[in-house]
Formats: structure tokens, sequence, C-alpha cells
């Protein structure tokens, strides 16, 4: 969980640091990121150099997240006065991606979610296989060591939103993470809000 708290940071950070910035890019298929086995040469191959980097630890693991963010004025957002800002980072432990996580407030793209639909996915019952087809394709997706344990891992949904009123950002943001066990099943499943909706 402190890694999602880590690359959510990092999204945020990027996401203040990007106005009209960065290289254009579209979210790759969901076949990309083989998470365990896609390398950093790889990304890089597709996307180019990251705009960020940055390296946190976990219990003495040293993982390195690479992120690739882009606005456009002239791109139509998915809320009405916001940024069109799209954003992807992946951490990864030698050089191999264990997570990804994409964020986009686009309209073409965006990861707004149905937050209400996350009481069908129940602790201890609900297969982690089993939510994509309630919330749909995650945001962010994480396999150990990343994720935790061996054989544990996490799926997650992200949204966020800049507004520009007068001279100041107004932001808004929500996440929904959920961990999954080594079985697979849906084992804690956390929702935080901030800003105005």
């Amino acid at each position: 969980m402190r890694v999602w708290i880590g690359i959510s940071m990092a999204v945020t950070a990027g996401w203040l640091a990007a106005c009209a910035t960065g290289t254009a890019f579209t979210r790759p298929p969901e076949e990309f990121a083989r998470l365990g086995e896609t390398t950093r040469a790889q990304v890089q191959a597709r996307l180019g150099k990251p705009n960020a980097e940055q390296t946190t630890r976990r219990d003495g693991l040293a993982i390195r997240m690479i992120q690739y963010t882009f606005s456009d004025s002239a791109e139509q957002s998915k809320v009405p006065n916001s940024l069109c800002v799209r954003s992807i980072t992946f951490a990864l432990v030698d050089d191999v991606v264990f997570a990804e996580a994409f964020v986009s407030a686009c309209l073409s793209d965006h990861t707004d979610f149905d937050e209400r639909s996350a009481d069908r996915v129940v602790k201890g019952q609900t297969r982690c296989a089993d939510v994509p087809a309630v919330l749909g394709r995650p945001a962010y997706r994480a396999i150990s060591p990343v994720a935790g344990a061996t054989g544990e891992s996490e799926i997650g949904y992200q949204f966020m939103f800049m507004r520009r009123p007068l001279l100041q950002l107004d932001m808004y943001s929500k996440e929904l993470l959920i961990h999954c066990d080594a079985q697979g099943v849906v084992r804690e499943v956390t929702f935080t809000e901030s800003g105005q909706r």
C-alpha cells in the first residue's frame, strides 16, 4: 500500500508540473506491461525518456519509479473547466516492471470510475480477477515484491483533475485500492477522496 501512495504522490507532483508540457503518448494496451517481465528498456523503446524518476524503499527493497506525464490545453478534458492531463508511472525492481499506474483527466481516455460499484467488491469473497468486470480496467496493477508478500497483488482505480480558478489550482482526487491475497481473493478495500468534485 505504501508503494501505491508513493505512485500517487509522484502522479500528483507530475501533474502540478505539467502545464502543456511533456511528450504526447497514449495509454499502452493492457498486455504491454507484463508485470514481472517487461523491462525498462522495453518501456523506453515505446514511450521514450521518462519525464521524472524517483527511488523509494520498502522493507529494504529499492523501487525505482519512472513517470511520463502529458498535458494539452487543446484536448478536451473529462470535467468542464479542468486541465487535460494524463500520466503513466512504472515501478521497477532491478529494471523490471512490477507495477504500473495510469491516470487521465482527458475525455478520450479518462480513468474516472463509479465508486458506488465498489460495494460489489466483498472482502474474503470476491476474486480479484472478477473486479474489472465490475469497475473496468484498473488504473493500477502491482505484484510482489512491490505489492507485498509472494503471490499477493494489488489493483486500484484512480481519478483526479485540476481546475484553475483565478491564480490557484483546485485539485480533486479519488482512489480505490484493492489488495489481493495469494489465492487471488480480495483481502482489503480502501477508498479515499479529497478535494471538491
